[in-house]
């Protein structure tokens, strides 16, 4: 091991320790520090859970999702944290509504974790209602995210909320989602016909 990989090591155990229960965001191909515990005995098993997680999130990252499951899986069962679970929701499709609630335990001010939730609550459990109700939140934690904005105004545009919808959809486009001024386009036209009725 070279003495630069060794200083680089120590000093992130170091940074580890000083920063246990703090917030390290990170997003795939990384991880997030998300636990509250400040008990430096569990730094053994984080260490060995973000080790797991880091070889996870390549795989993940390189399309392999039934081992980078096992190994989230592995991480989870020794330290479980919101981004392990979020994680998981990505690699079992099936499973990723009970994995991405128990990551909002974790995580209640990530807004990705919202708008994945909002997503398959819509999708998968056809319930726009609660959709609608993890997009305000991720809206309200991400206002400039124009994704989130393009996700909210499809999901409205599809439960009859045109009026909300043309409005989500015109911060998305403010934010660079360019596909947005079509949205716009179609929500305006369903509008202008319906009130002619």
């Amino acid at each position: 091991m070279s003495l630069r990989l060794a200083t680089r090591i120590i000093k992130y155990k170091q940074k580890l320790q000083q920063n246990a229960g703090l917030l390290m965001y990170k997003k795939f191909s990384t991880i997030k520090n998300d636990s509250t515990s400040v008990n430096f005995e569990d730094l053994e098993l984080k260490e060995k859970a973000y080790g797991y997680q880091l070889e996870a999130t390549e795989l993940l990252n390189n399309g392999n999702f039934s081992e980078a499951l096992e190994l989230y899986t592995k991480a989870n069962n020794i330290y479980s944290s919101g981004t392990i679970l979020y994680n998981i929701g990505h690699c079992d499709i099936d499973g990723a509504l009970e994995f991405w609630e128990k990551s909002i335990v974790f995580m209640p001010s990530e807004a990705d974790v919202h708008l994945n939730l909002a997503n398959a609550y819509f999708l998968n459990k056809k319930n726009s209602e609660k959709a609608i109700e993890h997009l305000k939140v991720a809206s309200s934690l991400s206002p400039n995210d124009g994704e989130i904005a393009y996700n909210f105004g499809c999901i409205l545009d599809a439960s009859g909320k045109l009026d909300e919808a043309i409005q989500q959809y015109n911060i998305a486009l403010k934010n660079g989602i360019e596909k947005a001024s079509v949205n716009i386009r179609n929500a305006s036209i369903k509008m202008a016909s319906a009130n002619k009725s």
